[in-house]
């Protein structure tokens, strides 16, 4: 419809994006965006689906907007971020009693899950760690390869990491190291399109 703001973000990141029971969008993000939709008087259609799928959706101008993404200078050379609306810790998860990684120089050529197209895919790929890579969609689907026995180590959002852990029920994997600091997680668009961020970036602003 015209006029209406696309925004993407992942279908199984909680707390910050997710759908619930009934489908729909929930969570931290998705509240903020509505938020600042009425603050801003915008109209917002928020969709959630596979990270690596709304990237690429952002990148080729399908969604305006994704309501989180974590800023690094690599990703900067293409999108553009707003000021943070949350900072996220990195955590190296392993099944319990295995050995423990707690630095990112003993995931050399280990098994590591991550999650495609995130964060510490582009990270482990920028800086050349070593580490074998396995490919999954989303953080419930590495957790749940890691605790199938499968694998040597899940490298996940802290937060996300722990709730889903919960959910699911997986009491044999456990975070044992968090090699990172904070990133700063925020609204990201396609370079050249900072008039639509200055909107929710003055939303923001208004709501802090």
């Amino acid at each position: 419809a015209e006029g209406v703001i696309r925004v993407g973000g992942d279908h199984n990141y909680p707390p910050y994006e997710f759908l619930n029971d009934e489908g729909l969008p929930d969570g931290y993000n998705t509240e903020l965006t509505k938020a600042i939709a009425e603050v801003m008087g915008m109209e917002v259609e928020i969709e959630l689906g596979r990270w690596d799928d709304m990237r690429k959706r952002l990148s080729e101008g399908e969604v305006d907007t994704l309501q989180g993404m974590v800023f690094s200078e690599e990703r900067s050379k293409s999108f553009a971020f707003s000021p943070a609306h949350a900072l996220i810790h990195q955590s190296i998860f392993a099944r319990r009693g295995e050995t423990r990684a707690t630095e990112l120089s003993g995931l050399k050529g280990k098994a590591v899950i991550v999650q495609r197209g995130g964060i510490m895919h582009d990270y482990l790929l920028q800086n050349n760690v070593g580490a074998n890579l396995v490919l999954v969609d989303t953080h419930a689907d590495a957790l749940r390869l890691l605790a199938s026995g499968q694998h040597d180590y899940a490298l996940v959002a802290n937060l996300p990491g722990l709730y889903l852990e919960r959910e699911l029920e997986l009491s044999n994997i456990t975070p044992v190291g968090q090699p990172f600091g904070a990133q700063h997680y925020g609204y990201s668009v396609l370079k050249g399109n900072e008039a639509l961020l200055a909107r929710f970036s003055e939303g923001l602003a208004i709501l802090k």
